[in-house]
Parts: structure tokens; sequence; C-alpha cells
């Protein structure tokens, strides 16, 4: 579920972003460790030898980083202290958590389709108990500036990249 949710992201994030490499699990050098966002874009594609090699060449870090989890403790907490870490090394990235939940309990259809996406509104500083839910930290912004969204349908968040997470594409995933 996770990966369909990864596709789809990195599938409307290219078309949004049409002059930037966006991708699916790219390996990006963070203070000489090795990282893996879910979805990364940059706004200039690295080098040839960066792609090929991405270790030795030290392959930048994506100026938008998206990690997907489970509403589960470890799986959450692992991507939390990620971003934590990664933050004061990439002062030029944007971080997205969306966080799905973890079960077979059947989520419920868009009960409105068709209707037009509306941006969401008052964002939380405290995290929501029940997913699905995003987080957004925006460039430079601390861990603590964390601005959290309880994610329903017709609604989604503008990036500070000019691009828009889209909730349904997240929640139709979830069906």
């Amino acid at each position: 579920m996770k990966e369909e949710i990864h596709f789809v992201l990195n599938v409307s994030l290219r078309q949004q972003l049409p002059g930037w490499w966006v991708q699916i699990d790219v390996v990006s050098v963070v203070n000489r460790n090795e990282f893996r966002p879910d979805v990364g874009g940059w706004n200039t594609r690295p080098t040839r030898q960066q792609r090929i090699a991405p270790i030795i060449n030290s392959s930048p870090p994506p100026l938008l980083w998206i990690e997907v989890t489970f509403n589960k403790t470890n799986d959450r907490d692992n991507a939390l202290n990620k971003i934590s870490y990664l933050q004061p090394y990439c002062p030029n990235t944007e971080f997205v958590l969306i966080s799905i939940p973890f079960g077979s309990s059947p989520f419920q259809t868009n009960p409105n389709p068709g209707v037009n996406s509306v941006v969401a509104t008052a964002p939380s500083a405290d995290r929501p108990s029940s997913a699905p839910y995003l987080g957004h930290w925006a460039v430079g912004a601390g861990f603590n500036a964390v601005q959290w969204h309880k994610m329903q349908w017709n609604g989604h968040i503008i990036l500070g990249c000019g691009a828009c997470i889209y909730f349904n594409d997240v929640l139709t995933c979830l069906l």
C-alpha cells in the first residue's frame, strides 16, 4: 500500500513540477550517511555520476523529501527520527510525512466524488492520533514547527516548492 502511494505521489509531482527530477527511493548522502526518501524531488537533476554511484559521488539530498509510514509506533517514529536527524543537514529541504492506517478495516469512500479540492485549513501543532494524516515542515523550519493536517477527502496542501499534495491521491490508495 505504501509503494502505491509512493507511485501516485511521484506521478502527481512530476506533472506539477515539470523542471524537477522526482524519483522514488533514490540514495542521498547526508552527513556522510546513506538515506533514501520514499519520494524525493530535486530542482536540478543530480549528475550522471551521482546517479550511477550516489555514495561515492555524494548525491545531494532532495529539496522535497516525503516519507510514507503506517501509523504504528515503530514505523512512524523511525520516519520522525529520520526527519529530525536530517533537518539540520538539509536546510533547503522541505519535509512531508504521510501516515496511513495500519490494519484491515475498510476505508470510507469519498462521500463527494467530483468535488473540487480545497486547501486544507486549520493545521495543528498536535499530531492526530488516528491516521491518515500529514505532517509538513517548511524549508528552514525547526523540527517542532511541523504543521499537522488530518487528511480528508477533497482537500490538499500547497507546498513551498509550489506543488500540491492532493489528499484524494493518497486516500484512494487506502480503499
